[in-house]
């Protein structure tokens, strides 16, 4: 299954999300709103443009950062953190 992205926040969204939905993360008020309207994504057809890297850095033990060059939408930094206790 490919999932959508929203090309206004960056946020990929599950399954239930279609290309005619509104993304609910840009329906906060507090969110930019594109004057140009909802559009979205996928991460095949940003891979397949060959215009996104992501480079993955370890910044200590069993902490890693992973950053999109050049900066994707809202350019936010995902952080992957090791650890051995399942949180439920």
């Amino acid at each position: 299954m490919t999932y959508l992205i929203c090309t206004t926040c960056g946020v990929q969204m599950d399954e239930n999300i279609t290309q005619d939905d509104i993304c609910p993360i840009c329906t906060d008020e507090r969110q930019y709103v594109n004057p140009n309207g909802q559009s979205w994504t996928t991460l095949p057809d940003l891979i397949s443009s060959g215009t996104y890297q992501t480079t993955v850095t370890e910044e200590q033990a069993g902490l890693q950062s992973l950053v999109t060059t050049p900066k994707f939408e809202i350019g936010q930094t995902a952080y992957l953190v090791a650890g051995t206790k399942r949180i439920l």
